[in-house]
């Protein structure tokens, strides 16, 4: 189960959707997506990856071998770290992250990127707007880190350590075509204005940094030459010391500088492959001389020489070499050199022309050349040297046995060899003479070593060809050095971060180079071993090299060649490179014969022995030297001189800028991917890596580390002061092993692949507050755009529907326009119709009428004549009841009239007789006895007796005129209401002349029906005219009726059909039958009520016959009030022809309510 997890664990970052890399002979690397989780099936594991072209790759890896590096394929970073400006903060620091980081950067145009304490400048084959005066202040007085990656920030930090009392140093190195010359300008026109970058005013630099930056020009005019790689190569390294003035005294500029060669390539002065130049100055030389002077040197085009023809690229494109002629002779005044000297020195460039022109012939198996040969004249008469010792020794070899000495003819191979062997040592003598020129000039008076410096070493690159000559084994033999320095420096400075950051570490362990190195320089080494082969007469190559494969063999980055006799293999840190031996005895003396010596030595021109130097007096002084006292070789000399390199860099602080040439073919940010790879291989980029990855290769400051992983803990914390407790946190509620980093005093390291992790969690969780952040803004934007929506749907609502409104509108007036003219048509149609029909009917009603008035009038006669005198005869007979009650109540009031005075008088007897007997008491009490007391009482008691009826009568008489009294009120009540009624009856006198005016208005509308009658018989007359009909059978409307109603009405035309007027006012009458009905019930109760009414009033009214006369001469009550309802139905009926049935039934209605209501409200009043 242990190993399971373990397992599990090591799978975690492969599962579905993981971003793996895949070696690619194309791309040097691809990238590979994971369909699918790991895969265990049994002791393998089993992954799926879909290719980045489209193809699909499986792995499948041995349990067994999950813990050995390189077992997985290695993981994309993320994407955050896609173009991050220093590669050693991507979190899977590998070959294939490098590779895209750079590639990346390159394809958005940010040729600079950091790898830690390397910058990496890939070329752009491409002029950039990023060297300017401006771009320069952007640097001023900045760090590293807070700038682009850019060769100014290098050069910046080598000025600012630099004034805090350390020297520095710049290494540039990479292949041909890689820039590094172009690198080392920039970095010498920036340290010459740095001083002024900082301060106000015009940028301006020293007459000594002018001449500093004068110093390139001549360098690459005689050092640089076009090869197949690139237009300005150097062939040769350099190391340039720039002295600053004191920083203590105020302005630091430079006070002078002094330039080291290495190793300048001989072999270009007389070959060049094809495609590729000789160096600049002899195409400067033949182009841009003066007429004069090419007569004089004796020079013509550049086609005319062998030194300068065999590679067929004599003109390069966008270059003119006039001009740049003219900026070589204005660097050598600026650097203070006289124009003579420099004539002299062209001299000499001329005369190496004519060497190269001279022509050897065979003559019987010896070498020879014609006395008369125009070029051998013209390279001797240029070079002051005798033409004849000069051939000799050309085409003859001198050896001395003992005492003796013999003469030797040469063939044509080794006659060439001495000659061009020559043209070579002036050149090179030539060119260590410029070196010198440039120190002199560029010298301070001062001792420079009490003076800061800064410098920059302009070397090769690793080099690797198909054919690799000494020149490579050089080459590679200085990066060798340089790389074990380098590493030696990435080290420290690894450790020493370590250290000052006061964190736990182990001993870190590299891959070291020094068996290679040993192998090259150490005794018996290929160098010791070369030299010891160069001062044997009987040393050839295949000699030297079968000695290594005897004394290399025990070495481990030695390796003998698989086929030859003449090669060798040496496994460098990079890559391993089998060199061929031929050539490298005589390219490692690389010197000419001592006779030939003594000829140049016996040159009559002074400036050539004043370039030979040392050369030249030795051979005057003493043409005999012994194997002994030979010059040192070429390789010793190389070593010694990158031995003092290596002291005077160890003294510096080193900074590295690896120059990088992204394709073949010079295509402006084109991107290479093998060939970039070998170059990051060869330069020591990689290796460098693996030191890095050997400890904590990611590292972050707090500050920087909490700004972007706060997110990980709670908000709460997000602003905590103290940065180190929160980095603490963070990493600790994340991470659970605490191997996997480290805390220091400024900031927090990680183990490789954390920051990966880092970047996963903090993606996940700014992936789930994008999400919440999305959904509100999202729903807000919604919102918006529903809000907007909405507005912009009810403008265009609004304006569509106003447009169909107005074209509905315009249609329903069209419609209406014609349904009027329809209309008037048909209402001129049925207004004929419609008059003859009411005419017709009006004459008819108002005959009916007339008859029924008639008839009604009569029996309303008889009816209120029987009614009055009903109502007399009743009112008679009330007033003759009324007559006895009162008779009789007055009886009955003088009878209780005459019994109270009756009492009145029996009480006055009463009273006296009470008095008597009271007189007899007092007598009976004097003498009282029985008998007398029967005697007394006798009288007594019939006045009691009396006084009893006395009594009842009052009381009768009381209740009788309490009778009296009722009667008298309700005779006072009736002759109110007799009073009333009178008042009542006024009113209704009052009705009655109005009714009267109306009649008079019936009469007037009757006379308007028939004008209308006569002008609707005009018109039938003109409709018969027009062909409506020719003769009618008596009147044509006939009036169909349904139970009294009339509904519809019809004419006869001439054709004798019928034809229904559904339109007519007399069609809408069957649909207010039901109305009409409804006013007759209402009419009815009105009777019914005025029938009532009546009553009352004529039992309450005066006199019978004033109002029985009255009531004849007036009509009856109710009869009005039918006759108004009817009169305002055929009112309205009359006004609305042209407007609705329900209309006209409401407007009848209410009409007729109202008139009840008030007689209602009357009637209550009352």
């Amino acid at each position: 189960m242990h190993q399971d997890e373990f397992v599990a664990s090591l799978l975690l970052d492969y599962r579905l959707g993981t971003i793996a890399y895949f070696p690619d002979k194309t791309e040097g690397w691809i990238t590979g997506y994971a369909n699918s989780d790991p895969v265990v099936d049994g002791s393998t594991v089993q992954m799926q990856f879909q290719l980045a072209n489209g193809l699909p790759h499986s792995v499948r890896i041995p349990l067994a071998s999950l813990t050995k590096e390189g077992s997985l394929p290695p993981l994309k970073n993320p994407d955050l770290l896609d173009q991050v400006e220093d590669l050693s903060l991507l979190s899977y620091l590998h070959e294939p992250a490098v590779l895209y980081g750079l590639r990346n950067r390159f394809t958005a145009k940010q040729i600079y990127t950091y790898s830690g304490m390397v910058l990496i400048a890939m070329n752009p084959f491409e002029k950039l707007d990023m060297y300017s005066s401006d771009v320069m202040k952007e640097f001023s007085g900045k760090k590293r880190d807070e700038v682009v990656p850019h060769v100014y920030g290098i050069a910046e930090e080598c000025y600012r350590a630099m004034l805090d009392g350390k020297n520095q140093s710049v290494v540039i190195s990479g292949e041909s075509g890689a820039g590094k010359t172009q690198s080392t300008r920039y970095i010498m026109q920036y340290l010459a204005l740095a001083d002024s970058l900082g301060k106000n005013g015009n940028l301006g630099s020293s007459s000594t940094e002018d001449a500093v930056l004068a110093s390139n020009p001549i360098l690459e005019a005689f050092g640089n030459a076009k090869t197949t790689r690139n237009d300005n190569s150097s062939r040769f390294g350099k190391f340039i010391q720039l002295f600053f003035s004191d920083p203590l005294l105020g302005n630091v500029r430079i006070t002078g500088a002094q330039v080291k060669t290495y190793l300048l390539e001989r072999s270009r002065l007389i070959s060049q492959p094809d495609t590729e130049r000789n160096y600049h100055i002899f195409y400067q030389l033949c182009a841009g001389a003066p007429l004069a002077e090419k007569e004089e040197l004796g020079l013509g085009s550049w086609e005319s020489y062998h030194y300068l023809r065999q590679g067929n690229a004599g003109v390069m494109p966008k270059v003119d070499d006039v001009e740049e002629f003219k900026i070589t002779q204005e660097a050598f005044s600026t650097l203070g050199v006289k124009v003579s000297v420099q004539w002299s020195i062209f001299k000499l460039c001329a005369a190496l022309l004519h060497i190269g022109n001279i022509i050897i012939s065979d003559s019987g198996g010896a070498a020879s050349i014609s006395e008369s040969d125009s070029s051998l004249m013209k390279a001797c008469e240029l070079l002051g040297l005798s033409s004849k010792d000069f051939v000799k020794w050309i085409t003859k070899k001198q050896t001395i046995i003992g005492r003796e000495t013999y003469l030797k003819d040469v063939k044509v191979e080794s006659a060439v060899i001495a000659r061009d062997s020559v043209a070579k040592v002036i050149y090179t003598k030539l060119f260590d003479y410029l070196v010198q020129i440039i120190n002199k000039n560029l010298s301070m008076e001062s001792d420079p070593f009490h003076h800061p410096f800064i410098g920059v070493l302009d070397i090769y690159g690793f080099e690797h060809f198909p054919t690799n000559s000494f020149e490579q084994f050089c080459i590679n033999y200085a990066n060798e050095k340089l790389q074990q320095e380098f590493n030696a420096h990435v080290f420290r400075f690894e450790q020493e971060d370590y250290v000052k950051e006061a964190i736990q570490w182990t001993q870190i362990s590299f891959s070291d180079n020094l068996p290679c190195i040993q192998l090259i320089e150490g005794r018996g080494g290929i160098l010791s071993l070369l030299d010891e082969e160069t001062r044997l007469q009987s040393g050839t190559d295949a000699t030297f090299v079968q000695k290594l494969n005897s004394v290399g063999s025990g070495n481990q980055c030695y390796a003998k060649a698989r086929f030859g006799t003449t090669q060798f293999v040496v496994k460098h840190y990079a890559v391993d490179v089998t060199y061929n031996s031929t050539g490298f005895l005589e390219k490692n003396v690389d010197s000419v014969s001592d006779e030939l010596k003594g000829v140049l030595g016996a040159s009559t021109n002074l400036f050539l022995k004043e370039v030979l130097g040392e050369d030249a007096k030795e051979v005057v002084v003493g043409r005999k030297v012994t194997s002994m006292m030979r010059a040192p070789t070429l390789g010793t000399m190389f070593k010694a001189s990158l031995l003092d390199l290596m002291v005077t860099m160890r003294a510096t602080e080193c900074h590295y800028i690896r120059c990088i040439k992204p394709n073949a073919s010079k295509k402006p940010f084109e991107f290479d991917g093998p060939m970039v790879l070998s170059q990051l291989r060869a330069c020591g980029v990689l290796e460098t890596i693996k030191i890095s990855n050997a400890g904590y290769p990611n590292k972050l400051t707090y500050t920087q580390f909490a700004a972007r992983y706060c997110i990980l803990v709670h908000s709460q914390y997000w602003d905590h002061a103290d940065k180190k407790e929160l980095t603490q946190m963070i990493v600790e509620s994340v991470l659970t092993d605490p191997r996997k980093y480290q805390f220091g005093k400024t900031k927090v390291f990680f183990k490789m692949g954390q920051v990966a992790f880092f970047e996963e969690r903090r993606k996940d969780r700014v992936r789930y507050l994008v999400v919440v952040l999305q959904k509100n803004v999202k729903r807000d934007i919604q919102q918006r755009r529903y809000l907007e929506m909405k507005r912009s749907v009810l403008s265009v609502q609004t304006v569509v529907r106003g447009f169909l409104a107005r074209k509905e509108l315009l249609k329903m007036k069209e419609e209406r326009r014609l349904a009027l003219l329809e209309r008037e048509l048909e209402v001129k149609r049925n207004k004929a119709a419609v008059q003859i029909q009411a005419s017709w009917k009006g004459y008819m009603k108002r005959k009916q009428f007339k008859r029924n008035s008639e008839l009604v009038i009569i029996l309303q006669c008889s009816i209120r004549r029987l009614q009055a005198v009903k109502v007399y005869q009743a009112l008679a007979k009330a007033k003759l009841e009324e007559q006895v009650r009162v008779q009789e109540l007055a009886r009955k009031a003088r009878e209780a009239e005459e019994l109270e005075k009756k009492a009145k008088a029996d009480r006055l007897a009463l009273k006296a007789k009470e008095e008597q007997r009271a007189r007899e008491l007092q007598i009976q009490q004097q003498v009282p006895t029985v008998p007398t007391l029967k005697k007394t009482a006798q009288p007594i008691v019939k006045p009691l007796a009396m006084e009893s009826k006395i009594v009842s009568l009052a009381q009768s008489l009381y209740s009788s005129k309490k009778e009296v009294q009722v009667l008298e009120d309700k005779v006072r009540k009736t002759e109110s209401q007799s009073s009333s009624w009178k008042e009542k009856y006024q009113v209704a006198t009052q009705e009655i002349s109005a009714l009267k005016e109306e009649i008079v208005g019936l009469k007037a509308e009757r006379d308007q029906y028939k004008e209308e009658r006569n002008r609707f018989s005009k018109m039938l007359d003109d409709a018969i005219s027009d062909g409506l009909s020719a003769s009618f059978d008596g009147f044509p409307f006939t009036v169909a009726t349904t139970n009294g109603a009339t509904t519809v009405a019809t004419f006869q035309l001439g054709g004798g059909g019928s034809q229904k007027r559904p339109e007519s006012i007399v069609s809408r009458s069957s649909r207010e039958s039901k109305t009409i009905s409804t006013l007759r019930t209402e009419n009815e109760s009105l009777k019914r009520m005025v029938e009532n009414i009546k009553r009352v009033s004529i039992t309450e009214s005066p006199p019978a016959p004033r109002i029985a006369g009255s009531l004849r001469s007036q009509p009856v009550f109710e009869n009005n009030v039918v006759a108004d309802t009817d009169r305002e139905v055929k009112r309205r009926n009359r006004y609305s022809l042209n407007k609705g049935t329900s209309d006209a039934r409401s407007s009848i209605r209410l009409a007729a309510m109202a008139r009840v209501s008030e007689l209602i409200e009357e009637r209550k009043e009352e």
